[in-house]
């Protein structure tokens, strides 16, 4: 029997794509916030019905540094506005675990690509924005990784 080059990558796609986490993993949930972010996973964004990817830090509130690596799949542009990535609106999330991704801040921090951001203060170039609201471990601490499923923002504080 021979098979055909492009029965195998509809196959190897859709492996990756549906085993994103872990088989059988249950959803959890956390509330927190955004503790940092990528700038080159959003810059090469597709609208179109491309799966996108976006790496994330969350910050789990009442846990002191305890951050987790989340890695969001999302087609077309993502939906995390700039509230929400700064770290500035708590959001609910649920997840899958997926350890095959857990991964250490300092290599988190390696391997994201460096792109130029232009500011107040002139260009800088940044591989992960940190939120100024998150405290953050040593380089060496190793983060758990989920796999996003949904997000909710959290209700504002009224002033």
């Amino acid at each position: 029997m021979r098979v055909r080059p492009t029965s195998v990558l509809v196959i190897l796609t859709l492996s990756l794509c549906c085993n994103a986490a872990a088989p059988g993993s249950k959803e959890s949930s956390f509330k927190g916030r955004i503790a940092a972010y990528r700038p080159a996973d959003r810059i090469g964004q597709v609208a179109s019905s491309v799966l996108n990817r976006e790496l994330l830090l969350f910050h789990v509130d009442g846990t002191g540094e305890t951050l987790l690596k989340l890695v969001y799949l999302h087609q077309g542009y993502s939906d995390l506005k700039d509230n929400v990535l700064s770290g500035a609106q708590g959001i609910s999330i649920s997840a899958r675990r997926d350890p095959s991704c857990d991964q250490d801040l300092g290599t988190f921090e390696k391997e994201a690509l460096a792109i130029t951001i232009e500011g107040d203060k002139g260009a800088s170039t940044e591989r992960v924005v940190f939120s100024s609201q998150s405290s953050l471990p040593a380089k060496s601490y190793r983060m758990k990784c989920y796999v996003l499923e949904r997000w909710t923002p959290l209700n504002a504080k009224h002033k």
